[in-house]
C-alpha cells in the first residue's frame, strides 16, 4: 500500500509542476531603449527585449534573457532587466537571449544625489496611488478636506492644496514622517488608497526632506511621452512588457514605467497590470492607453483569429478594399461575398442617402445594374447632403437638448455652415476656418449662457479641425 501511495504522489507532483517556458528560435534580438543615462539616486530603466522568430513575428522574450552587468559596483540589474545606480561611471549591460547577445551602454551620474521635486517626482506618484481619480481627492468637491485636480489635470493647483491648503497642515517639515500625507500614504494612519512601497517612500520622504519643493528645475517640463511598443500583433496568450520614456525640456531623458498610469479599451481582449504588462486575452483589437503628467501614448495592438489557410483573394477595385482586405487578413477574418444586385441596391441607398429606392429606380437598376454609376448618381443628390449632414451634427453634438444645451438660434446658424460643406467637392474639412460664416457660428456659440455652454467648446475644437477654408 505504501509503494502504491508513493507512486501515486509522484504522479501527483509531476502532473501539478509547471510546465517550463518553452524556448523561442530567434533570427535576432532588440534591446530597447539602447545606450541610457541614470541621474539621480531614484532613476531606474526597464529593459525590454524583442526577439524575431523564423517566422516573422516579434516577441517579448525579456524574460528568457539573461542580463549582466560589465561593472556591478556602478550599475546593477536584475533578472527582470531593472537597471539601478549604485555609483557614478560607466557600464555595460550584456544581454544573452537564446544565445543571441547585445550591449547596452549605461552612463550613472549623480548616484547619491537625493533629490525630488513635486512637479516631476510627487505628482506622478499621486496619479499612480490613485489619489486622483473621482473615487478619491479627485472627485468635484474632493474627500476628506483636500481637493486635487480630476487625473493630475492641474499640477500647480495639486502642489497648492498638498502644500498649502488648511494653512499647510497635510506636510509637517519640522517632522516630515509625522505629516498627514506621509503617514496616509504609507499607510500609518487609515487610508482607502493605494499603499507606497520602498521606493515610492523614499521618493516622498526625500521630497520632504528637501522642503516640499515645487520643481528642482523650474523650466524641466515634460513635453513628449515615448512608448515602447506602440503597435504590436499578438497571439492569444502573448504577454509583452511596457517601456514609457519621459522626454523633459532640458533634455532630460526618464524612464517613467513605474509611474505611469495603464488603461486599457477592452478589457476582455487585452489587459494591463499596474506595472505595465500587457496580456492577449481574445481575439480582436484593442489600445492600451498610457498616461504621465497630462501626456498620453497609445499601444494598438490585433490580436488575430486562427484564419484559413490559403487565405482567400479578394480583387481591390480601389485603395479603401485594399485597406479593408489587409485589416481582414491581418485579423484572420475571411471576407464575405460579393453582395447580390438587389442587396447592393438597398444597401447602398440606406447608407449613402438615407431611403430605400423606389420601385421604378430599382426596376432600372436591376435590368441593366451598374454599381460606380448608381454611386456616383447617390453622391450627386441633395439627400446626401442632407443626411451626411444630420450625421456630422451628431458627431459635432449640434443640439439644444441636454447635455449640450446651445441656443436654438446657434445650433441652426452651426448646422446652416455644415450642410454647405458636403455639397462642394471635395468637402474642405482639411483647413482651418476663415470664412465669415465661420464667425457667425463661433458669435453664435459664445451668446450661448456661460453655465450652458461649457460642455460644447470639445464640440468647437472639434469642428474646427473639420472648417472650410
Amino acid at each position: 500500500m505504501t509503494g502504491v501511495r508513493a507512486i501515486a504522489l509522484l504522479f501527483f507532483v509531476t502532473v501539478l509542476a509547471p510546465a517550463k517556458e518553452p524556448k523561442l528560435k530567434l533570427t535576432w534580438i532588440q534591446a530597447a531603449p539602447g545606450d541610457f543615462v541614470l541621474a539621480g539616486k531614484w532613476a531606474s530603466q526597464r529593459i525590454v527585449v524583442t526577439g524575431k522568430l523564423t517566422d516573422g513575428s516579434l516577441h517579448d522574450v525579456t524574460g528568457q534573457t539573461r542580463f549582466k552587468s560589465s561593472n556591478s559596483k556602478v550599475a546593477a540589474v536584475t533578472k527582470a532587466g531593472l537597471v539601478t545606480p549604485l555609483a557614478d561611471g560607466e557600464a555595460n549591460i550584456e544581454l544573452n537571449a537564446n544565445g543571441r547577445k547585445q550591449k547596452l551602454h549605461v552612463t550613472v551620474k549623480g548616484a547619491r544625489t537625493q533629490s525630488a521635486a513635486f512637479l516631476t517626482e510627487v505628482h506622478p506618484l499621486l496619479s499612480k496611488l490613485g489619489c486622483n481619480t473621482a473615487q478619491c481627492h479627485g472627485a468635484a468637491r474632493g474627500k476628506g478636506g483636500l481637493r486635487l485636480s480630476l487625473f493630475g489635470g492641474d499640477a500647480e493647483a495639486d502642489f497648492d492644496a498638498v502644500t498649502k491648503a488648511g494653512g499647510g497642515r497635510r506636510i509637517n517639515r519640522a517632522d516630515p514622517r509625522d505629516g498627514l500625507l506621509f503617514l496616509k500614504a504609507t499607510g500609518g494612519l487609515g487610508h482607502p488608497a493605494a499603499k507606497t512601497g520602498a521606493r515610492e517612500t523614499g521618493i516622498l520622504l526625500t521630497w520632504l526632506n528637501g522642503g516640499a519643493p515645487w520643481s528642482s528645475k523650474e523650466n524641466a517640463r515634460i513635453v513628449d511621452l515615448k512608448l515602447y511598443p506602440d503597435e504590436r500583433q499578438f497571439s492569444k496568450g502573448q504577454t509583452q512588457r511596457l517601456l514609457v520614456t519621459a522626454i523633459f525640456s532640458d533634455g532630460q531623458v526618464r524612464d517613467v514605467t513605474p509611474d505611469a498610469g495603464y488603461r486599457t479599451s477592452s478589457p476582455k481582449i487585452a489587459s494591463v497590470t499596474a506595472d505595465g504588462l500587457v496580456k492577449a486575452e481574445d481575439a480582436g483589437d484593442a489600445a492600451i492607453v498610457v498616461t504621465y503628467q497630462r501626456k498620453a501614448a497609445v499601444l494598438r495592438l490585433a490580436i488575430p483569429q486562427p484564419g484559413p489557410k490559403p487565405f482567400p483573394k479578394l480583387a481591390a477595385n480601389n485603395r479603401i478594399d485594399e485597406l479593408v482586405y489587409n485589416k481582414l487578413r491581418a485579423m484572420g477574418v475571411p471576407p464575405s461575398g460579393l453582395a447580390t444586385d438587389e442587396t447592393f441596391l438597398r444597401r447602398v441607398y440606406l447608407d449613402t442617402i438615407g431611403i430605400l429606392p423606389t420601385a421604378g429606380e430599382a426596376r432600372a437598376f436591376l435590368a441593366k445594374p451598374d454599381r460606380a454609376a448608381l454611386i456616383d448618381s447617390l453622391l450627386a443628390r441633395d439627400e446626401y447632403n442632407d443626411f451626411w449632414s444630420l450625421k456630422w451634427g451628431d458627431l459635432l453634438r449640434i443640439k439644444s437638448e441636454y447635455p449640450v444645451r446651445v441656443w436654438p438660434k446657434a445650433v441652426a446658424v452651426y448646422y446652416q455652415w455644415v450642410q454647405p460643406c458636403l455639397a462642394r467637392t471635395p468637402a474642405p474639412w482639411a483647413k482651418p476656418p476663415r470664412s465669415s460664416s465661420w464667425a457667425s457660428v463661433s458669435a453664435a456659440l459664445v451668446a450661448t449662457p456661460t453655465p450652458k455652454r461649457a460642455g460644447h467648446w470639445m464640440t468647437i475644437s472639434v469642428s474646427a479641425r473639420f472648417s472650410p477654408a
